[in-house]
C-alpha cells in the first residue's frame, strides 16, 4: 500500500485503499512485506522496458524511498510539476545534454511507457521490440496534442514524466491516429473506453533529435 501511496503522491493521484482492495489478482497483496512489494514493482517496470533500460529497475527499487517521492534529505516536500496552459503537467527526471532541444520541426525518437489515471500499465515501446515512437515535433497527425506539448525542450538522453488531461489526449485509436499509439487490441480497447474522460500518464526517454 505504501508503494501505491508513493505512486499516487508522485503523479498527484487520488489514493483509495478501497480501490486497491477491490483488485483481483493484478494488485500487490496489502499485507505483503516491503521487500515483496519492491520485488513485484521492480519486476513490473523491468518487464515494461524488457530490462534494457537500467533506470527502470533503479526507479522500481526505490518506490518506497523518499527519493522516489521527490523528497531530499534536506527538503521534505514533493517535486513540483510544471503545469502548461493546456493542463499538461511535466516533471523532468533526467535532463539530457547531448543534443539540440526538441522543438518545432525537429524529428524526435522516444521510448515510452503509458499508464492510466490509476497508475496501471497500458502499453510501452518495450512491448513492441523497443520500436521507438518517431515523429516531427508539431505534427498533429502523428502525436496527440498533450504529448507534443510535454516533450518540447527535452534533449537527447532526457527522461520526463507527464500527465495528459483528456482534452489534449487520445480521441480515437487506429494505425493512422495520433500516438504514441498502442497496437494491441487490449490497450487500444482501454483507450476507446476511456477516451474523453481519462488523464493519461507517460514516462518517456528521448533517444534522438535531428
Amino acid at each position: 500500500m505504501v508503494a501505491f501511496r508513493a505512486l499516487s503522491a508522485l503523479f498527484g493521484l487520488p489514493f483509495s485503499s478501497t480501490s486497491v482492495e477491490s483488485c483481483r489478482g493484478s494488485c500487490v497483496v496489502l499485507k505483503a512485506s516491503a521487500p515483496v512489494r519492491r520485488d513485484f514493482l521492480a519486476g513490473s517496470l523491468a518487464l515494461s522496458f524488457g530490462g534494457a533500460l537500467p533506470w527502470a529497475a533503479e526507479a522500481a527499487s526505490s518506490l518506497e524511498e523518499p527519493e522516489f517521492r521527490g523528497m531530499s534529505s534536506t527538503e521534505n516536500k514533493l517535486p513540483e510539476f510544471r503545469t502548461l496552459p493546456s493542463g499538461v503537467r511535466v516533471l523532468d527526471i533526467v535532463e539530457g545534454t547531448k543534443s539540440e532541444p526538441a522543438e518545432e520541426g525537429k524529428t524526435v525518437s522516444f521510448q515510452w511507457v503509458l499508464r492510466d489515471s490509476r497508475g496501471y500499465f497500458v502499453d510501452s515501446s518495450a512491448e513492441h521490440d523497443f520500436d521507438p515512437f518517431i515523429y516531427k515535433v508539431g505534427d498533429a497527425t502523428k502525436a496527440i496534442p498533450g504529448f507534443d506539448q510535454a516533450i518540447r525542450g527535452m534533449r537527447k538522453g532526457g527522461r520526463r514524466r507527464f500527465t495528459v488531461p483528456p482534452e489534449v489526449a487520445y480521441r480515437a485509436t487506429g494505425d493512422d491516429k495520433p500516438g504514441p499509439m498502442p497496437t494491441g487490441f487490449g490497450p487500444r480497447r482501454q483507450i476507446e473506453v476511456k477516451k474523453g474522460r481519462e488523464t493519461w500518464y507517460f514516462e518517456v526517454e528521448l533517444r534522438n533529435v535531428r
